[in-house]
């Protein structure tokens, strides 16, 4: 089944909304205050523990924040069609934040791998034409084929067990499915956040509404195009952020 138009019962969801909330709160804080590093891949290939820990909070805080709002209506859903909704919404977010955990341990992997071979430099003028480079690829990502699918699969629920163990398998199940599809459609995007060292919560918010409007809403087709024109913008932008930068 896909989601569509909102079922009659509409689960407030006040937790997640909260929770959603004081991610962005945490976010703009914290660059606010100066500590946008915490927010950053430098933080995951640092030597010692309670770096790289600070480094996947960070990055649970800044995936609930950009993508949160988006799984909204899969998540009232999930509630609306269980006894036990707030054990159920809370099992879809497990297995939701599940895939993108495993996603930024596999970047993470990479990127520590890439630094210690090639010794890969991180001046803010590389890493803003990284950011560019990937940025772009996101803006070509935007006009595929593959990219529909995720994302119609992204909006692609089942029939879910109303009470017990099953129910709960089944919303984490769903979550595990929901961010499978997300992590495909959202990558790109993701990644340039990563990367990014300058305008990086700028461009989260940019991530977040397009999620938005891709995911919760009926104007996927119909973003695609003037998605893809945006953030070739931003792709170059950032070039021309990081030429100069590399050249002094």
């Amino acid at each position: 089944m896909v989601i569509g138009r909102r079922p009659r019962r509409q689960p407030p969801l006040r937790a997640v909304l909260a929770l959603i909330g004081g991610a962005w709160g945490v976010v703009i804080l914290g660059h606010a205050l100066g500590h946008g590093v915490w927010f950053r891949h430098d933080r995951l290939i640092a030597t010692r523990w309670s770096s790289v820990a600070l480094g996947i909070v960070a990055w649970l805080l800044m995936t609930m924040a950009m993508m949160g709002p988006s799984c909204l209506p899969v998540a009232r859903y999930v509630a609306a069609n269980t006894l036990a909704p707030k054990r159920a919404v809370t099992a879809f977010f497990a297995g939701y934040l599940g895939c993108w955990t495993g996603f930024l341990a596999v970047f993470a992997f990479v990127d520590a791998t890439a630094h210690a071979r090639f010794g890969v430099e991180t001046s803010s003028g590389r890493t803003a034409l990284v950011t560019g480079a990937i940025v772009a690829v996101a803006a070509a990502w935007q006009l595929t084929v593959p990219k529909r699918k995720l994302l119609l699969a992204c909006r692609t629920v089942g029939v879910l067990p109303a009470h017990g163990r099953r129910a709960d398998a089944a919303a984490a199940g769903l979550g595990v499915r929901q961010g499978l599809a997300c992590v495909g459609a959202c990558a790109p995007l993701m990644l340039a956040t990563l990367a990014a060292t300058h305008g990086q919560l700028a461009l989260m918010v940019v991530v977040a509404v397009l999620a938005w409007l891709e995911k919760a809403t009926r104007a996927s087709r119909r973003v695609a195009r003037p998605s893809a024109a945006l953030l070739t913008g931003v792709s170059v932008a950032y070039v021309v952020l990081g030429a100069p930068r590399l050249l002094l």
